[in-house]
């Protein structure tokens, strides 16, 4: 079966996609780059993983740092919010094609999914050999409320950090976008301030455990308590309430 195909790579700078062995379309740059006011017959999502806190290989939503995204009062990952979008878009999605983890998130969808036991140096080109299978299902669109998208992260500095140096809307310590085509328009963007985010994080709980460390603090019983209490966490997940409540357990000795 003869067909056009555009290969819409949507990591990074879009290196995932070998152009050279791959004699297709390629779009660049994200998902922002997609034509999506043109005709497509169907969508195949390739290569996704499950949402955060789904059982299977390296599941998360977006980033990291991400706890939770939902649409409206739906938890969703990146297979909901692109199919939400596509269908948004009148396209059809036939199938998504990834790792263990994204076989509850297609069932809800009720769209179909292929399990990839592929090795990473042939996975583009083992997927692609798929097709004749996945082409048999020709995708229906079905009707999903594309609604408000709020975005809540395991430490709420990173909200703060958006809040106070970037135009995103951050409310209640979630990030919120007015609807999935809002979301998908800044996705990237978004994930660079993460990113810048997170970074400062990591900075800031690096200086304060440096300066805890030369200081000769009381290892009372409760004091030990609460520092094991904080300082168990990983250095992206330390909070400045925990830093606060550490400072105001020590006392001045933790300035």
């Amino acid at each position: 079966m003869g067909f056009n195909s555009i290969i819409c790579d949507i990591h990074n700078d879009g290196d995932y996609v070998r152009t050279a062995n791959v004699d297709r379309r390629v779009y660049k740059a994200g998902i922002g780059s997609l034509d999506i006011t043109a005709k497509y017959d169907f969508a195949i999502l390739i290569g996704f993983h499950g949402m955060e806190g789904a059982k299977g290989i390296l599941t998360h939503t977006f980033k990291g740092e991400i706890k939770e995204l939902k649409i409206g009062d739906k938890k969703a990952g990146e297979i909901t919010t692109f199919i939400t979008w596509l269908w948004e878009h009148n396209i059809p999605v036939s199938a998504v094609v990834g790792a263990t983890g994204i076989e509850d998130e297609c069932a809800e969808l009720q769209v179909p999914y292929f399990i990839s036991k592929t090795e990473k140096s042939d996975y583009f080109v083992n997927e692609i050999s798929l097709l004749d299978e996945i082409i048999k299902e020709r995708g229906l669109i079905r009707s999903v409320p594309n609604k408000k998208i709020r975005i809540s992260f395991y430490n709420e500095d990173i909200a703060t950090w958006l809040s106070q140096n970037t135009s995103f809307i951050v409310d209640e310590n979630e990030c919120i976008f007015s609807d999935v085509n809002e979301f998908i328009n800044n996705v990237i963007s978004l994930c660079l301030e993460i990113n810048k985010g997170a970074k400062w994080i990591i900075s800031r709980n690096l200086d304060f455990v440096e300066k805890l460390k030369q200081k000769n603090i009381k290892r009372d019983k409760f004091t030990k308590k609460i520092m094991h209490q904080v300082l168990i966490k990983s250095l992206d997940r330390v909070t400045e309430k925990d830093i606060s409540l550490l400072k105001g357990v020590i006392g001045d000795e933790g300035d």
